[in-house]
């Protein structure tokens, strides 16, 4: 594997791109989120055109690759002037259980049905496709947005209006709040509770949730 020395006084990086290339070195996720939060390029490339995510790959930082693909504004894209290789081609040296291939499979997963995976998320919802929706929410981008009431489209109403008991649960333990409001044509408005009306079982689910939230917060 290439050695890597961001010291060394002929690297392009800035100070915050190296921030972020000692983090994936150093299999920090905290540390890579701190060093973006502050401005650092996600993408950025190194001398010999390696991004965060195939330096991660090249040197097995499992964690790293994991925070990485699950980011937004990931390139998966990218072939490095080194080798003309993807991350992903990258990994694929690595064997079929290696937890490096396991991620890009979660990442492909979790864009099945578009490549913004908010979108496939609300769509996997809406189908109440749970391997879709559990590797969704691995992604702290994805959790981050399930009561953005800025949002058009809500996950849970999308799995209460389409009659996914299964996902609703998962939604429900994943944080998504039931009293939230629809923004969408159909359901202007409108907050799970109301659209499950018609779904005893759902309408049984949500009540069920809430009272265990009251019984907490009475506790606390």
């Amino acid at each position: 594997m290439k050695p890597v020395n961001f010291d060394q006084p002929l690297s392009n990086l800035s100070p915050l791109d190296g921030k972020l290339f000692g983090a994936v070195m150093s299999d920090d996720p905290e540390a890579m989120a701190v060093a973006i939060a502050e401005g650092a390029d996600i993408n950025a490339t190194d001398l010999d055109d390696y991004t965060p995510l195939i330096t991660a790959v090249q040197n097995h930082k499992v964690e790293a690759v994991a925070f990485l693909l699950r980011s937004p504004g990931i390139d998966v894209e990218h072939e490095d002037n080194l080798c003309g290789m993807t991350a992903e081609q990258h990994a694929a040296y690595y064997p079929e259980e290696s937890p490096v291939r396991q991620a890009f499979k979660e990442f492909h997963l979790a864009r099945t049905y578009h490549n913004d995976p908010y979108f496939s998320f609300l769509t996997a919802c809406a189908k109440g496709d749970l391997p879709v929706v559990e590797a969704g929410l691995l992604s702290p981008y994805i959790k981050g947005l399930l009561n953005n009431k800025d949002r058009f489209s809500q996950p849970l109403l999308n799995a209460v209006r389409n009659g996914s008991p299964a996902c609703v649960r998962l939604l429900l333990e994943a944080g998504a709040d039931p009293d939230i409001e629809n923004h969408s044509q159909c359901d202007n408005g409108l907050t799970p509770p109301q659209v499950a009306k018609k779904n005893p079982e759902i309408s049984k689910l949500l009540e069920e949730y809430d009272g265990k939230r009251v019984e907490k917060a009475d506790i606390e």
